[in-house]
């Protein structure tokens, strides 16, 4: 899910020559995993929601709780000082309910926060409770010191695109008993007992303009002090209520409403929400609490994910950058709701998809992006498929005539007689015929086919399998042209180069190759070999979290068991604490920091569940699905699992022809598997992977085996009971904590390499608060007139257009310091120019420029000044800048010069092709 969208730009198209740049990764101290859980990401984020509300609230990394209107943050301590927690648990390893404790002396201050609606209606406003509980954990008497305070947004990986207006200085606050109200509207209710004051250091006395106290977009304001004496092992709790949509004064009910709202009460209707929810598919017990949790996790950010538009639910991929749709995404999610018997929330999340037909009948939700034509077709089929629902198959049928047709019609005009050429550099990266697009496509057509014959349309299915056959044919001739019998396959089959991707997909989910295709070994030679670190995969030279799973799935159908639980270890080793994935953006052994690629992400979730899915049973042969297949029990299993006493089991988990579940129970020299199932019509056999770590002896079944060997039993489908008998082997043990401490050492060496070279690391930390006075110095440099120079509100015009919402006029609007709402994006590629008119000659000697910043990336531009837009005359050039580029921007001073136009050149953008100015500010001679 590399966007080449306007707004993900910005993060999301990394050049390849950055990538290939020698330099060394920034790191951070290992000290900040001293704490438990761990958690890869230096700075994860996860979300607060539930499926199908218009807004969700990100827990911060530093504990912060941030709904793009308001931001609630919390201070501890004796002098007060920011809290930071980035270690943080989900109540029962997976509810959306966050937990974090911070200690200071003889105080522990544990907070939970959770988000439901007041009412059963996912649009009503979604409030954000907040209990913090103080508690003495020393033998004397103390006296606990907490604050809680509001912000308009923190400055450090917030997602700044979830603001639905700008902040202004010029807000009035008013502090009632127990309330915060902004310009007449509220945002917060907080604990009678608090001391309120203004901002930190100064009670509240009367209704105040943030500008009296120079308060700034992340200025802490309404602040509450909370300062109980505490006997020991006593305890208090003190509760908060954000609601997502701030609530105008005039509606008294419903502020009455959200006063009343009892915490308890609305702790347990979100937990019975989210249970029934879990409880409504197939059940799976692992002996792993990572792994369980994940796997929870997973479903649960998916659904999280849900938001409505004009009446059909969106399957989107989080709350933050990718509150979008895309067929892509939505089909892999759907997917692992209907293999984990979710069929409901599946059939939901497809009502939206016949509204991505175009009426050529090519499915399409971005413009080139081919893949949709075999995900749609796929994605809508499978769902009838597994769930047997015929009335469905035939709801849907009209949709797959007109596709198959678009198809025939697309490769009658192409010269490889496959699918077409597109020009749209996503994920793979290249422009040309793409491998991915003709194995989804080869899918989605069987899948027709399955359906043609599903709902009695024969005539279809024998068209549907010659188109079939004759893509196959074409695809597999192009194939071998460029990868020979034996060769990698590659990304692009007309281009070199390129990001692996879909050329990954051969066997999972396409089933188009077989697993023992020498070419697909060799692809997966050259992944481990050149594209692996830190255990997982790279895109563009960064870590990719999910990417590994397609790769896994490859060991997984081969039956390389031992590599494909190396992957799924590395998967969960760069998780967060709550369990989220991310996609990718993080240097391999670096500072563990994906940047604006906010966690938890969707597709990546879905992706593991795939996986974990797959690992514990999958379907295979009878050519993808046309004949009866074969059912694949525990193709890998761990070690860690596989203990005396211990036991993995799945309970009615559905397949294409039915559901199965099964209960494997370790014993000290063996195991027994026990089968029930309820099949519609029976699978060809079912088949028994006997586990890398052990040497079977022999075995025992209630039903013939078809045929066997060390590795691998094909049993008759009646089988329903076995007995194992093996022997363990000593072999490289793995699980989540093995591979957390080998991490851990291995990192803690490299770091101690990067500071033995002069190194500094990166600092992990909350926003600092201010003093009054530090708060005037910085609200003075935004807001003072003089230091906003003479360019605010001229015209402008621009080489490129703009992204998205990114307008030219931002860069001239006064505001440097919100780099994300308000500054201007141009498309890729580099050059291109933005020019200010000063709308009359001016003598002018400084130019203050501010390039997008984010601790790492650097711009290299040119600024000419001209009287009359003909002559030209540079007066700074940063053509060979490599310096990081700071919140404070670059100023360049020159000698005075008469100048009624500004120009500046953007040459070049160290992250990624787009090119980014926060503000341009222009200053006359004194």
């Amino acid at each position: 899910m590399l966007r080449n969208i306007i707004i993900l730009g910005a993060f999301f198209l990394i050049s390849l020559t950055y990538a290939a740049e020698p330099k060394t990764p920034l790191m951070v101290d290992p000290a900040i995993d001293r704490e438990e859980p761990f958690c890869y990401l230096a700075k994860p984020s996860t979300s607060l929601c539930v499926p199908g509300c218009e807004k969700g609230t990100q827990v911060t990394f530093d504990g912060s709780l941030y709904t793009g209107g308001v931001e609630l943050c919390f201070f501890c301590g004796e002098p007060l000082k920011p809290i930071l927690a980035r270690q943080k648990t989900l109540l029962d390893g997976w509810l959306p309910i966050v937990q974090y404790s911070i200690n200071d002396g003889a105080i522990q201050y544990r907070i939970e926060t959770f988000a439901m609606t007041l009412t059963k209606d996912p649009l009503s406003n979604l409030i954000t409770f907040v209990r913090v509980e103080m508690k003495n954990i020393g033998n004397k008497p103390a006296k606990a010191s907490f604050a809680a305070a509001t912000c308009f947004a923190g400055r450090d990986h917030r997602f700044e695109h979830m603001r639905p207006f700008s902040f202004s200085p010029d807000w009035w606050y008013e502090m009632t008993e127990d309330a915060l109200f902004r310009d007449g509207k509220l945002i917060l209710i907080y604990p009678k007992e608090a001391r309120r004051e203004s901002v930190p250091g100064a009670p509240y006395s009367a209704p105040f303009k943030g500008r009296e106290f120079h308060i700034t977009d992340w200025s802490p304001v309404g602040m509450l002090r909370l300062d109980p004496e505490l006997a020991p092992g006593k305890s208090r709790s003190f509760i908060f209520k954000i609601p997502a949509n701030p609530v105008s004064l005039r509606h008294k009910s419903e502020i009455k409403a959200i006063q009343k709202a009892d915490f308890a009460r609305m702790r347990r209707r979100t937990i019975k929400f989210w249970n029934n929810l879990m409880k409504s598919g197939a059940q799976v017990s692992i002996p792993e609490k990572k792994v369980m949790d994940t796997h929870r996790s997973c479903l649960m950010y998916d659904w999280q994910a849900f938001w409505q538009k004009d009446g059909f639910w969106m399957q989107g991929v989080n709350r933050f950058q990718y509150r979008w749709f895309w067929l892509r995404d939505a089909a892999y999610i759907i997917r692992a709701y209907d293999i984990w018997g979710h069929h409901d929330i599946a059939r939901k999340a497809l009502e939206v998809f016949p509204k991505y037909q175009k009426s050529d009948g090519l499915f399409s939700s971005q413009e080139g992006e081919l893949d949709g034509f075999g995900q749609a077709l796929f994605i809508l089929g499978s769902h009838a498929i597994i769930t047997n629902d015929r009335d469905y198959a035939q709801q849907i049928y009209k949709h797959i005539p007109p596709s198959v047709e678009w198809l025939k019609k697309a490769r009658a005009k192409d010269p490889f007689q496959i699918m077409p050429y597109t020009d749209v550099p996503d994920n793979e990266y290249i422009k040309g015929h793409y491998t991915g697009h003709n194995f989804w496509a080869l899918l989605g057509l069987r899948t027709a086919v399955r359906i043609a014959e599903m709902t009695a349309h024969k005539d279809d299915a024998v068209k549907f399998k010659k188109e079939y056959d004759d893509l196959f044919k074409a695809f597999m001739k192009k194939l071998e042209e460029v990868s020979g019998a034996d060769g990698c396959i590659p990304p692009g089959l007309d281009v070199e180069g390129g990001q692996d991707w879909g050329n990954l997909i051969g066997v999972y989910p396409t089933e188009v190759l077989d697993p023992a295709d020498p070419r697909l070994a060799a692809t997966l030679q050259k992944m481990r070999r050149e594209k692996y670190q830190e255990g997982l995969m790279t895109y563009m030279g960064r870590l990719h979290h999910y990417l590994t799973v397609k790769s896994a799935q490859n060991f997984i159908f081969r039956g390389e068991q031992e590599e494909a639980l190396r992957d799924f270890y590395a998967i969960l080793l760069h998780t967060g604490s709550t369990n989220e994935m991310f996609e990718w953006m993080a240097e391999p052994w670096g500072d563990r920091d994906v940047d604006g690629n906010y966690p938890p992400h969707g597709w990546g979730a879905a992706m593991f569940n795939h996986l974990l899915r797959n690992m514990l049973l999958n379907e295979q042969g009878g050519d993808g699905g046309l004949k009866p297949r074969e059912i694949h029990l525990c193709s890998v299993l761990s070690p860690e699992w596989a203990k005396p006493g211990k036991e993995v089991s799945l309970q009615n988990a559905p397949v294409d022809n039915g559901r199965i579940s099964f209960r494997l129970r370790f014993l000290d020299d063996g195991a027994i598997l026990d089968i029930k199932e309820k099949f519609r019509t029976p699978p060809q056999s079912i088949v028994f992977h006997i586990p890398y770590f052990v040497e079977l002896s022999y075995f025992e079944a209630d039903a013939p085996h078809i045929k066997s060997d060390k590795k691998i039993i094909f049993f008759n489908p009646s089988v329903r009971h076995v007995v194992f008998k093996w022997k363990t082997k000593s072999v490289e043990p793995m699980s989540f904590e093995r591979a957390v401490a080998d991490y851990k050492k291995e990192y803690a060496q490299r770091f101690a390499q990067y500071t033995a070279a002069g190194n500094k690391p990166v600092v992990v930390s909350a926003s600092p608060l201010l003093s009054a006075d530090e708060r005037k110095i910085e609200f003075d440099s935004i807001y003072d007139e003089q230091k906003m120079g003479i360019a605010v509100g001229k015209p402008v015009k621009t080489s490129k257009p703009h992204e998205d919402n990114h307008t030219p006029d931002l860069a001239v609007d006064g505001n440097a310091y919100d780099k994300e709402a308000s500054s201007w994006w141009s498309v890729p590629p580099a050059p291109v120019w933005l020019q200010v008119d000063l709308e009359q000659p001016t003598l002018i000697n400084s130019i203050h420029v501010f390039p997008y910043w984010d601790g790492s990336r650097y711009y290299q531009y040119t600024i000419e000044v001209s009287p009359d837009e003909k002559n030209w005359t540079q007066v700074a050039d940063m053509s060979r800048n490599t310096n990081a580029a700071v919140r404070l921007g670059d100023l360049h001073t020159f000698a005075p010069i008469q100048a009624r136009y500004v120009r500046i050149n953007m040459l070049y953008n160290s992250a990624n092709l787009s090119l980014h100015l926060v503000e341009l500010k222009v200053f006359p001679a004194e």
